[in-house]
């Protein structure tokens, strides 16, 4: 996943995503995320594209309190129907990848496969 991708991702568990950045071992992360809106604002686009770790996206899409679903081939920030399966951010980010799931998030659903 992107740093980009996942600051976009944990736009509403921030408190969450803070206080995983300022563990020791994500130091250089937490430094780049508190100057987001500069990075952002001068596509400074080496540190917004770079990869982070795996054990950062664990950490911090575990922190996500949200719910999506899944159904007719679509993942919804919001239940369609009774039958829709319900999938954490990280259950999402795993099956689908950071891509889908900062879509479903952005524009409320995205069409799988």
């Amino acid at each position: 996943m992107k740093f980009w991708q996942l600051v976009s991702i944990c736009r509403e568990c921030r408190d969450g995503l803070e206080n995983v950045l300022r563990q020791a071992e994500w130091e250089d992360y937490l430094k780049a995320y508190m100057m987001f809106d500069h990075l952002v604002e001068n596509q400074l686009r080496e540190i917004l594209d770079q990869l982070v770790p795996e054990a950062l996206v664990t950490d911090a899409l575990e922190q996500s309190q949200g719910m999506l679903y899944v159904a007719d081939g679509f993942l919804r920030l919001r239940p369609h129907t009774e039958h829709d399966e319900e999938t954490t951010f990280l259950g999402a980010y795993r099956q689908y990848g950071a891509a889908k799931l900062e879509e479903a998030l952005e524009y409320g659903l995205v069409k799988l496969r």
